[in-house]
C-alpha cells in the first residue's frame, strides 16, 4: 500500500474524476503558501491524522474499518469532498474553502460582542490565537462531516448520488439574530 499522501495525489491524476469533482487539479502544495499559513496547515493536518490513527481500533469496532486521511485539495473552489481510493478514506479540503474560514474568524473577533463573551484580552498575539483556535474549531466542524460521508458509506463505488457536495447559499449571518435550535 502507497503512502496516503501519494494516493491522493494519484488519485486526481489517475483515476477518471467523479461528477463534481472537475474543478480539483489535485493535491495542494503547502510550500506555495506564506510560511504562517503552511505551518498552520500542516500542523493541523498532522494532529488530525494523529487523531485519525488513534481512532483507527475504535472505528473498526462499528463495523466499516477506516483508514481516514485528511489533505488540502488544490482548487479554486471553496470546497470539501469525502473519497475513496486504494483503502484509504480521504477528507479534502480546499485552501479557499481554509481562507473563507479564516476570514470569518477574523470578522467574528472584530465584533466586540465575540470579544468579550470569550473574555480574550488586547493584544495581538491573543488575537492571533483566537482565530487560530476558530479557524480549528471550524475545520474539524468540516472534517467531522466529511467523516461522517464515510462512516455513513456515502463515498462508497456502490452510492452514486453526489452525498458530498454542499451548495454556497451566499446568505450571511448576524450576531444581533438570536440562534433558534
Amino acid at each position: 500500500m502507497q503512502p496516503p499522501d501519494v494516493t491522493f495525489y494519484r488519485y486526481f491524476q489517475t483515476v477518471p474524476r467523479p461528477r463534481g469533482l472537475d474543478h480539483i487539479k489535485g493535491r495542494q502544495d503547502l510550500d506555495v503558501l506564506p510560511a504562517d499559513f503552511r505551518t498552520f496547515l500542516a500542523d493541523t493536518q498532522k494532529a488530525f491524522n494523529h487523531s485519525f490513527t488513534l481512532a483507527e481500533a475504535p472505528m473498526a469496532e462499528l463495523g466499516r474499518p477506516l483508514v481516514p486521511y485528511l489533505d488540502y485539495l488544490d482548487s479554486r473552489e471553496e470546497c470539501a469532498h469525502a473519497f475513496e481510493s486504494e483503502g484509504y478514506h480521504f477528507i479534502g479540503i480546499s485552501i479557499p474553502m481554509i481562507e473563507r474560514l479564516r476570514d470569518s474568524a477574523e470578522r467574528l473577533l472584530r465584533a466586540e460582542q465575540v470579544v468579550a463573551l470569550l473574555s480574550i484580552p488586547a493584544g495581538y498575539v491573543n488575537r492571533h490565537n483566537a482565530i487560530g483556535g476558530i479557524l480549528t474549531i471550524k475545520l474539524l466542524f468540516i472534517t467531522a462531516h466529511e467523516f461522517g460521508h464515510h462512516v455513513w458509506g456515502h463515498t462508497s463505488d456502490f452510492r452514486p448520488e453526489s452525498w458530498n457536495s454542499v451548495e454556497d447559499t451566499a446568505r450571511t449571518g448576524d450576531l444581533a439574530v438570536p440562534l433558534c435550535l
